[in-house]
């Protein structure tokens, strides 16, 4: 039934539920040793604690841990497969990334071009901070930060790494105007 021996490392009775719940959730049946292969090693750090399971019985706990870690991985596939899907658009291989020095030195280049405060909403937005956050700690008013963004996001469009920073990013399409849509 399993491709991997996982024996030792979980009771198979682990290996069952996590199939089952693979299942539930439709993870296709060839994706299933890989999801194995990314929740065994979790499953077998896993500690049943009645005190912090609120009533729940160890195998209701596992479930809910099984289930978390199914939506992560099935969320990252489908990010996975939406970048795939934008650089087939723009018909570039998706497994030929640039190297780290390069990216740093194209993202270093579009920093220098920004204005300081720019560049600090900048660092502070690839943080998480919220713009209310940023604009208190910059002492600016929000309105401020907020029309800090389009200057940002022009500087890294024309440096090209919108693609690597947006993951929302989608080829721009012109309507029949010829004017750019987003």
């Amino acid at each position: 039934m399993f491709a991997n021996d996982y024996a030792g490392m979980v009771p198979p009775e682990v290996l069952k539920l996590i199939a089952r719940r693979a299942k539930y959730y439709r993870i296709p049946p060839d994706e299933l040793d890989d999801l194995q292969q990314h929740l065994v090693p979790l499953m077998s750090e896993f500690r049943y604690d009645p005190a912090v399971a609120n009533g729940a019985s160890e195998t209701t706990a596992m479930t809910a841990m099984i289930d978390n870690q199914i939506k992560e991985y099935r969320r990252t596939n489908r990010r996975y497969r939406q970048r795939i899907e934008r650089f087939q658009n723009k018909n570039v291989d998706p497994s030929v990334q640039p190297e780290p020095s390069d990216l740093r030195l194209d993202l270093q280049s579009a920093l220098r071009q920004l204005l300081p405060r720019d560049r600090k909403i900048c660092e502070l937005l690839s943080h998480g901070h919220a713009v209310k956050d940023i604009a208190k700690q910059l002492k600016c008013m929000r309105s401020t930060v907020v029309q800090a963004i389009p200057r940002i996001r022009k500087v890294f469009k024309d440096a090209g790494l919108q693609a690597w920073l947006d993951p929302d990013w989608k080829r721009e399409k012109k309507d029949q105007k010829g004017e750019e849509k987003r």
